[in-house]
């Protein structure tokens, strides 16, 4: 037990010192700057601190920390600024950056820097596909160009495969390289300007380099939330201060930067999100069940297509949901309404021609119209048709003007003396002529059973027109009519005007002479 005590009282020493140096809260006037380990920035620490004592007159306490610990860091908030990689920023969820590094290479500044995988070429590596079962290195999860973007870039060109991979990686950018120069491993990620003092790094032949044609944009600098709401005068002295600090620097600078800078990084995190199956529910997931093509998803994110298509399944849903409620009360109501007005219609027929008025009416107009086609002989020995004809005028005569029926009733009548016509153009006038189906000899009702009333009209008109020679205008007034015969048998409502138009079209204006039924008439 006393050599366990031994053994767990330096560890617990240093965990208290750890905790103390990295997470300790700082004292009133002190300004704390969080640098990532391997960060230029970090070089010029004594300057930073000596500047904002001398401008500002306040302390700093400069931590420079690795990957995994700066993270922590910053989720907790322990530090006023961060300096660290474009990936942190993002992961970090905020939005306050404020500068950014420039750096001087090959005698220009540089606003962005680009990833590239480094592969030794003694080991049969000569296409980014021959990394296949290589020994690779990452470096830590959260760099973008050493984890994320090359991640991506292997993917996208069908490399990466599961656990294909070592997971094994390292904090340090420089120590991936060293491990492929020394041949530990077969290949890593990098990015030019890395170790741009080293001849061996685009020289080296044993080294080849795969640039993976994506820029990122430099690391920022950005405060903690929490600083820039309570004290956006120290975020602006601290910002001018570095710009004043780096402006006539030969290596490093620093120039404003902007949030949508690093949108970028946010679509490519999204990305490998998608595509390695996190558990989130969102529309860039199911996204990812359509397509886990790298190159179409960032296409995708870039254009906000994904927010299109959430609004137009959103919108779809709703129209869906309306058309449902629709079905099931409005049309419903509709369809009922419609069925009454033609019981009504049907009882009234039955009705009237019980009356001895409505007889000798439906006579009179029944002799107007045989008179009118006298040298037709089809139609005169047409009385079914001649009756729905008589009673279409009947009802129009009495009830155009008051309302009081419902114009599809009318309609009805017009439309079944067209229907009638056509129909005996294909079939002959015995198939139709009696109505009661307990009449009919039984191979007219077998011929009556097989008919397809929307075949047969299409057919009868087309031939019609042939038939009868029928200009465009007089071929397009049967179509009229045809449509509508449809909603008159889809109980649709009918308005007067086109009771109107299809009277027109049947009888024409002139004692039934003029209209398209006297024309057919001879055909017939």
């Amino acid at each position: 037990m006393n050599k366990l005590k031994i053994l767990l009282f330096p560890i617990l020493l240093f965990c208290c010192s750890f905790s103390v140096n990295v997470f300790a809260q700082k004292e009133s006037g002190e300004i704390s700057i969080a640098i990532l380990k391997g960060d230029d920035f970090a070089n010029y620490s004594e300057q930073i601190t000596n500047a904002i004592k001398e401008k500002l007159n306040k302390k700093a306490i400069i931590k420079i920390l690795d990957y995994d610990v700066f993270v922590i860091d910053l989720f907790r908030g322990n530090s006023d600024f961060y300096k660290g990689s474009p990936l942190t920023y993002v992961l970090s969820l905020s939005d306050t950056v404020i500068l950014k590094s420039v750096y001087k290479i090959n005698n220009e500044w540089q606003v962005d820097y680009t990833p590239v995988i480094l592969a030794r070429t003694d080991k049969d590596i000569n296409d980014i596909k021959d990394l296949k079962h290589k020994k690779f290195y990452f470096t830590n999860p959260n760099s973008a160009s050493g984890y994320l973007y090359p991640k991506l870039f292997l993917i996208e060109n069908g490399v990466y495969l599961g656990k294909e991979f070592s997971n094994d990686y390292s904090n340090s950018a420089e120590d991936v390289y060293e491990y492929v120069l020394e041949d530990k491993w077969d290949a890593c990620c990098s990015f030019y300007g890395l170790l741009d003092d080293d001849p061996l790094f685009e020289n080296n032949p044993s080294i080849k380099i795969f640039e993976i044609n994506s820029k990122i944009p430099n690391d920022p600098l950005w405060v903690n939330d929490k600083i820039k709401k309570e004290n956006p005068q120290l975020v602006s002295d601290i910002k001018n201060l570095i710009l004043e600090l780096f402006k006539d620097n030969e290596t490093i600078s620093f120039i404003q930067a902007h949030d949508r800078d690093y949108a970028s990084i946010r679509r490519k995190v999204r990305i490998l999100g998608i595509i390695e199956n996190k558990d989130f529910i969102s529309v860039d997931r199911l996204l990812g069940i359509c397509t886990k093509n790298p190159k179409t998803l960032n296409f995708i994110l870039e254009y906000n297509l994904h927010f299109v298509l959430a609004y137009l399944i959103f919108i779809s849903v709703i129209v869906l949901i309306a058309y449902i409620v629709f079905k099931r009360t409005i049309l419903k109501k509709h369809i009922s309404e419609q069925k009454l007005l033609n019981n009504k219609y049907s009882a009234l027929l039955k009705k009237l021609e019980e009356e001895k008025d409505f007889n000798s009416k439906i006579t009179k107009i029944e002799e107007e119209i045989k008179a009118a086609f006298k040298d037709f002989k089809n139609f005169i020995y047409d009385p079914v048709m001649v009756k729905y004809v008589a009673t279409g005028e009947f009802l129009f005569n009495k009830y155009k003007d008051t309302k009081a029926l419902e114009p599809s009733a009318i309609a009805n009548c017009y439309v079944k003396a067209f229907e009638r016509i056509v129909m005996v153009s294909a079939y002959g006038e015995e198939t139709f002529e009696k109505q009661d189906d307990t009449k009919v000899p039984d191979e007219q009702q077998n011929i009556q059973n097989k008919i397809d009333p929307k075949k047969i009209l299409d057919n009868g008109i087309r031939d019609i027109r042939e038939q009868a020679g029928l200009s465009n205008k007089e071929y397009k007034s049967l179509q009229k009519c045809r449509s509508l015969r449809n909603k008159v048998a889809h109980l649709k409502p009918v308005s007067i005007e086109e009771v109107i138009s299809i009277r027109k079209t049947l009888l024409g204006e002139n004692s039934y002479t003029d209209g398209i039924l006297a024309r057919l008439a001879p055909y017939f």
